[in-house]
């Protein structure tokens, strides 16, 4: 048994009774940025944060490949809004760890008696809010300490400058 991928209890493998697959996969990560005039006319570019991360993967369902797409279908479901780290080829991907956020079925095929086929799957996984929250709170606060030595600098440069101090 081979193990391509694998998601909290979604495990995208070969064996010889099932074969599940992922068909494409796409990662997304950036950041916010703003533009200003600057002071001399120039045009600036100022970074605002970081874009949501975003992964998507798309793979195919088939009960003659050993899949029932209804019970894969229903524990995709069943992990939405769950945390954890999604693994490919035995390493982390994306973020340390990432949520379930949708499901998407398409390209579904029933049997004359009703019983699914076949499906596609898309699942879009991202970065929970609360650790992007955290980590804006860090860079503002790291920021907001840069400022404050700055300015406590020139103070103490005022200061000894007024006492005569070299």
């Amino acid at each position: 048994m081979t193990i391509q991928a694998q998601f909290n209890q979604i495990k995208w493998e070969i064996s010889d009774t099932k074969i599940m697959t992922i068909n494409s996969i796409s990662l997304s990560f950036g950041v916010k940025t703003e533009s200003k005039k600057g002071a001399d006319g120039n045009d600036k570019t100022v970074v605002k944060g970081f874009k949501k991360d975003s992964l998507t993967i798309s793979y195919s369902l088939d009960r003659s490949c050993g899949v029932y797409p209804e019970k894969e279908h229903q524990k995709a479901c069943s992990l939405i809004g769950i945390k954890d780290t999604f693994i490919l080829g035995g390493k982390r991907f994306g973020p340390l760890k990432t949520m379930l956020m949708a499901v998407k079925p398409s390209n579904i095929v029933y049997a004359p008696s009703g019983v699914i086929l076949s499906m596609n799957l898309t699942l879009t996984f991202g970065e929970p809010e609360e650790e992007k929250e955290k980590k804006t709170e860090q860079k503002k606060k790291v920021t907001k300490n840069k400022a404050t030595l700055a300015i406590d600098a020139k103070k103490l440069e005022q200061n000894t400058k007024a006492k005569g101090i070299k």
